[in-house]
């Protein structure tokens, strides 16, 4: 007796359309508030030709037909699936084709028999199926007894001939297997034909998202990363503003992960890059853990090539830990949950620590004297003169020394309280030292569980967690980050007919990403010591108040105080999708509904100073200082962000410069008056 392998080819095999609605907001548009749009409902068309039922998001499927030896469809033979880990399995029919179908399969390693009166059963050794993919399996029974089973020792990788999508599937265990920098698991995704680490135009640096990790979210097929979209469990897990993830799942807890550089599916109709499909694991009937911890000091870390022999490195501390756990659910005595209820849980803690040293050009003892002797040419903008034509001059401060009358005490107190002194460093970036902290403490975790409530009937439910800090920045002005990210996910399969199954899910994704930087060691008089206008420092609706910040171009610069709410993530998921057997034809109907949000009130005030205020209008190129401009507290601009004084714009910029003549517009006059005590310089106008 021989036997027959199952056919893996797609050739000649029936033919379906998948179409997928997506009801409400675009999944790149913004929302701010409004009440969810109800769930749109689209009929699909029953299709002339044939193709293999797709699967859905986080999910498998398998389809086929039973056939005899002479190539004739047998139906009402009976398919038997068992899934290898839980045992739990699922008996059908094949329809009056000889076709069979099944969907929704959690991706996992499964075994299927096919037998008939009058046939031999063929049963095939276990084989996987991976998230997202329809395996084509067909039968080819022999005339015998049904009690004698004939075994296919290897069937292979079954084909996913029902689909043009290019993908690539990691499995958990190359997932796991392969090297990765903190464990975060963006750095697989340059394993994908077509994927590159580098960023085209337009894209984006993670800015809005909390990784654990160096993050890399690359470019498919040359299309920028705001064209990704992420998938976790089939519900989108993406933050609004950049379109990276939003929670970040823990490495050891992914089954599959399959990255799609095209798709030919309705599923997938909101990325024109990449769509990355992750399907987290589920318990099996054996407990089954990990624990794992990943350190990293300085005291391990060689010295770079070129790096001289005894110079100090980088103070670092980087701990990685945590652990895995997952099994039947078994309560002594009360419940046992083999075969029919699993659970999987996993945390992890990543605890960074990497203070180092920024260098900053700042003001010598002679610039706080006024002293610019070894500076370019810088001009007093009190002198401007014009003419009838708008024709304007300045005189060049004699001997490049600013009068003492003319410095401005605001600012140097400024200076002088906030930035360390000039020394010298023997490092063209900067004559002074400052420090610069840089520390991350998150924690995330991943709880699911898996119920087979019936032949009919099978639920999961999933939540995901990450929570911490990040404080980065200069010492004296540090910024703290705090993240707070949540998905949950819950999904149900109801089978009405071994040809009818019907699939609802649901879920809800928010990051909330609130941050604030103060200055350390000033003084509560601060504000009124530099003397700037209560119109720029108060009225702010989360800070209250604050102190603005410097940025003096070519030297130093200062943000100042800033902060405020910033939720990057603010979605809800629903779909559903409904598939029917009819013949040789596959009906299916689906609809989504996405509801995706963000917001953030920064806020700040910054004046910027450049060379403008100081230099020769005739010939600015070559003329003027920014620090000059500091000195005599002349800025450029202010840039102001006070959400609750224009209601309807989440982002406000005020400039204070919209005069023609550089340096000598009203908003320079009235910051002048505030910091100075001798009245401000005017515009003469000569002829």
């Amino acid at each position: 007796m021989t036997t027959q392998n199952p056919q893996t080819s797609g050739a000649g095999k029936p033919r379906q359309i998948s179409v997928c609605h997506k009801a409400g907001r675009n999944p790149f548009s913004r929302s701010r508030g409004g009440n969810p749009i109800i769930l749109a409902i689209l009929l699909a068309l029953s299709v002339f030709a044939a193709v293999s039922a797709r699967a859905q998001l986080s999910s498998a499927g398998i389809r086929g037909t039973v056939r005899d030896s002479q190539g004739a469809v047998v139906p009402g033979a009976l398919l038997k699936l068992v899934n290898v880990n839980t045992q739990v399995g699922s008996d059908k029919t094949a329809n009056e084709s000889g076709d069979y179908i099944y969907l929704n399969l959690t991706p996992g390693t499964y075994t299927l028999e096919a037998s008939a009166p009058g046939f031999n059963t063929q049963k095939l050794s276990p084989f996987v199926l991976q998230v997202n993919q329809t395996t084509t399996l067909d039968f080819t029974l022999a005339v015998g007894a049904v009690t004698q089973v004939v075994s296919v020792q290897a069937i292979g990788e079954g084909l996913q001939a029902s689909s043009s999508e290019v993908s690539t599937t990691l499995e958990s265990k190359q997932v796991g297997d392969l090297p990765l920098n903190s464990r975060n698991f963006t750095s697989l995704f340059v394993t994908n034909p077509g994927v590159s680490p580098i960023t085209p135009s337009g894209s984006q640096v993670a800015s809005y998202t909390t990784s654990i990790g160096p993050i890399a979210i690359p470019s498919f097929n040359g299309q920028t990363n705001r064209s990704d979209l992420f998938y976790l469990d089939g519900v989108l897990d993406i933050e609004t503003f950049g379109n990276a993830y939003a929670v970040q799942p823990v490495l050891d807890t992914i089954q599959d992960m399959k990255l799609q550089s095209h798709n030919d599916s309705a599923e997938f109709g909101g990325s024109t890059g990449g769509t990355i499909n992750i399907a987290t694991k589920a318990g099996t009937n054996e407990f089954h853990g990990a624990g794992w911890e990943f350190n990293k000091t300085s005291s391990l870390q060689a010295l770079p090539y070129f790096t001289a022999h005894g110079t100090p490195l980088t103070p670092l501390s980087q701990n990685q830990y945590g652990g895995a756990i997952g099994g039947p659910v078994l309560i002594p005595k009360l419940y046992n949950g083999r075969n029919k209820t699993f659970f999987y849980f996993a945390y992890e803690g990543f605890r960074f620590s990497s203070p180092s040293e920024e260098y900053l050009i700042v003001p010598t003892a002679a610039q706080y004297a006024g002293d610019f002797s070894t500076s370019l040419p810088i001009y007093d903008p009190a002198s401007t003169t014009c003419d009838a034509s708008g024709n304007c001059t300045r005189t060049q401060f004699p001997g490049n020394q600013i009068p003492a009358a003319d410095l401005n005490a605001g600012d140097i107190y400024y200076a002088q309280h906030v930035l360390p002194a000039a020394t010298i460093t023997g490092n063209p970036l900067g004559n002074a030292i400052t420090g610069y902290v840089n520390t991350q403490n998150m924690s995330s975790d991943n709880g699911r569980m898996d119920e087979t409530i019936s032949s009919k009937d099978s639920v999961f439910f999933r939540i995901s967690t990450e929570a911490g800090s990040n404080v980065s920045g200069r010492s004296q002005l540090p910024t703290s980050l705090n993240t707070n990210g949540r998905q949950y996910v819950g999904s149900w399969v109801h089978i009405f007919s071994p040809e009818s199954v019907l699939h609802i899910e649901a879920g809800r994704t928010t990051l909330s990403r609130p941050s604030l930087a103060r200055f350390q060691g000033v003084s509560s008089d601060f504000n009124a010591q530099v003397g700037y206008p209560s119109a720029i420092t108060s009225g702010y609706p989360t800070l209250k108040t604050l102190i603005p910040g410097f940025s003096v171009a070519n030297y130093f610069s200062d943000t100042g105080e800033n902060g405020g709410p910033q939720t990057t993530a603010d979605g809800w998921s629903l779909k559903g999708d409904y598939t029917l057997l009819l013949g040789k034809h596959t009906l299916k109907m689906g609809a989504e509904f996405n509801k995706i949000g963000e917001g953030q009130d920064i806020e700040y005030s910054t004046y910027n100073m450049t060379a403008n205020e100081t230099s020769n209008i005739v010939s600015p190129g070559t003329t003027g200082d920014a620090l000059a401009s500091f000195m005599i507290g002349i800025p450029n601009q202010n840039h102001q962000a006070q959400p609750d004084r224009e209601p309807r714009l989440r982002r406000r910029l005020r400039h204070l410069l919209p005069g023609p003549v550089p340096g000598v517009a009203q908003a320079h006059h009235q910051r002048r008056a505030a910091l100075r005590p001798h009245p401000h310089p005017q515009v003469r106008h000569a002829g």
